[in-house]
């Protein structure tokens, strides 16, 4: 998105855009999204003071790059979306209390036996496209489960004798990378002295 505001950095107008844009999903009409968003805003803040004609440009450029959400924007979608959410909530809590396995959902994550986290990608991922009539996402996750590690322990390794080592790719590793390398090494040599 193009910088229209020049009292913001980008920064500062990248997080406006993301306010009102939220506001505006949540809202039965733009105006009522933007003074939500100025609601919200600290008081004599140079947000707070945008006006509604700076805003409105904002969502315009915004709607101008992603054409397929303008239609969504000032109409009270959010809650439609949210009542989505939760049916794809209720399919995962469903699932695992019939197997008799905890799971507790901390708003669109959820947290199971490490013994049982595959099975929970499989079951997010099947009622997502349930829920979108078919349209995939492919939920990632955090870490990998024990149960993920097992099953790949016991995977075929027929053609690990066929693996050239000299053949591995390598990487250039960032400045940002070696940097983290130095710190975590650093901490290492604290912790072990």
């Amino acid at each position: 998105m193009e910088h229209l505001l020049l009292d913001f950095t980008a920064g500062e107008q990248r997080k406006v855009v993301k306010g009102i844009v939220l506001n505006a999903i949540n809202a039965a009409t733009v105006k009522k999204a933007f003074q939500a968003y100025q609601v919200d805003q600290p008081s004599k803040s140079k947000e707070r003071k945008l006006k509604h004609k700076q805003l409105h440009l904002l969502l315009d450029a915004f709607k101008e790059k992603h054409p397929t959400l303008g239609d969504s924007l000032g109409t009270d979608k959010g809650v439609e979306l949210m009542n989505v959410d939760g049916r794809i909530t209720t399919k995962i809590i469903n699932h695992f209390t019939k197997k008799n396995i905890p799971v507790l959902t901390i708003h669109d994550s959820y947290v199971i036996p490490d013994t049982h986290s595959g099975e929970l990608r499989t079951i997010m991922n099947k009622a997502v496209t349930e829920e979108l009539n078919g349209f995939k996402i492919n939920l990632d996750q955090e870490g990998i489960g024990r149960d993920q590690i097992q099953a790949f322990m016991n995977m075929d390794r027929a053609n690990a004798l066929d693996y050239n080592h000299n053949q591995r790719v390598t990487y250039n590793r960032t400045e940002g990378y070696n940097n983290r390398l130095k710190q975590h090494n650093k901490w290492l040599l604290k912790v072990n002295n």
